[in-house]
């Protein structure tokens, strides 16, 4: 603003000597030099504001990429919860997943409150079908979980008993675990009862086609447009990228 400013009223001053003046008056040379120096001011202006666009452009761009980071990690989150909820149906496991489910929700809550999010109304949207989503599972596990969890108290001392006569048993074999106690324990069979827990199962056997992930698919590619990282080509079911990991094969779970 300060040089643009200074640039006219050098630009004007000379003009009116270059005007005003002979050929051969001093004050005409003056006049030039004074052009010469506005065209100076005015170049560094409007360098100046192309680099304060470049910077604010970055900025912008930064901002939207650890958005975006952190959108990715809550998805990553609440699918890994669901493969170790489908893994592992136990008390112990529902509440520690729950709390990552949490955890994720909390993070997708901060996302649609930001600023640049909010001028986006299809990206909140998806922001907040995802965060509704997760709300279901979470408030099922409030009003069904502690007759479970008293459940698998019962469970495990039970169990401790029996591997305890188990391991007592005279014989020169190494004693294994018999069919009846590799099942599942009374309660993991009423986690995976559908009839009590319809989010909890839905969310673990159906996530892929679930509203989360719908949600997801619409907010993913947004804020990468945004962040300026180009997506990826989504291939067709049955048809895997070439050189690419096979889209059937799920990813093992950590040990």
């Amino acid at each position: 603003m300060v040089l643009g400013l200074i640039a006219c009223l050098t630009a004007a001053t000379g003009m009116v000597l270059v005007s005003v003046s002979a050929v051969d008056d001093p004050l005409r040379d003056i006049g030039r030099w004074c052009l010469q120096l506005a065209l100076v001011f005015a170049g560094t202006g409007v360098v100046g504001v192309v680099v304060r666009r470049y910077e604010l452009a970055r900025a912008s761009r930064e901002a939207w990429a650890e958005m975006l980071h952190e959108l990715v990690g809550a998805h990553d989150e609440t699918q890994m919860a669901g493969r170790l909820l489908q893994a592992h149906a136990t008390a112990k496991t529902y509440a520690e997943q729950i709390t990552a489910l949490t955890t994720a929700r909390g993070t997708l809550r901060r996302l649609s409150s930001e600023p640049q999010v909010k001028d986006d109304e299809t990206l909140r949207s998806a922001l907040l079908r995802m965060r509704k989503y997760l709300k279901k599972v979470i408030k099922e596990y409030q009003a069904e979980y502690l007759a479970v969890a008293r459940q698998q108290r019962l469970d495990e001392a039970v169990l401790t008993e029996r591997f305890k006569r188990l391991a007592e048993t005279e014989t020169t074999a190494f004693p294994t675990v018999p069919i009846e106690l590799r099942r599942p324990l009374p309660a993991g069979l009423a986690l995976q009862d559908v009839q009590r827990f319809p989010r909890l199962n839905e969310f673990t056997t159906g996530f892929k086609g679930s509203e989360f992930r719908k949600a997801y698919k619409v907010a993913k590619p947004i804020m990468q447009r945004n962040a300026g990282v180009p997506a990826k080509v989504e291939p067709a079911p049955g048809h895997p990228v070439p050189g690419g990991p096979d889209p059937s094969i799920d990813r093992p779970l950590p040990a």
